[in-house]
């Protein structure tokens, strides 16, 4: 009787230890994230800080310390669901996808693909990340992300 009992104790235990493996593989395949991308045009022209990117004028020559003229060209807005992505066009006719993987804890995690290459972003909820894209008319894109 008692090895009966004992097993069945050790069979739950190792169901529970299996249930926990796995629930953080299904927390980070789940939830929905807002995304607005600001698209810039970085160049040496001496503009400097375009209106529209003043709150972030810091961050953006800090970053991007070998520009120093930051355009603001559109800003793109969507909503995608864990597996979705969304594509937009940046100047110089590229194209960039955002895959959204899912959510784990308080971070998004997505994927950038550029012309060339793409990488890959864990953000925080309200975080804002930088990434630098293709040239363009003479000057290099750099899209400014803010996830919600």
């Amino acid at each position: 009787m008692f090895a009966t009992i004992h097993r069945v104790g050790i069979l739950a235990a190792a169901i529970f230890a299996v249930g926990l493996l796995f629930a953080p593989m299904a927390s980070a395949q789940s939830g929905s994230v807002s995304v607005t991308v600001e698209v810039i045009l970085a160049g040496n022209d001496g503009g400097g800080v375009a209106d529209q990117l003043q709150p972030y004028s810091g961050r953006l020559r800090q970053q991007f310390a070998q520009f120093n003229s930051f355009e603001y060209v559109t800003s793109e807005r969507f909503t995608l669901n864990a597996g979705e992505s969304n594509q937009f066009s940046v100047p110089g006719g590229n194209t960039i996808t955002v895959n959204f993987s899912g959510t784990s804890g308080n971070s998004y995690r997505m994927n950038v693909q550029l012309p060339g290459g793409g990488t890959t972003i864990n953000s925080p909820a309200g975080g804002i990340f930088f990434v630098g894209g293709p040239r363009a008319n003479g000057k290099s894109v750099i899209l400014l992300f803010r996830t919600q």
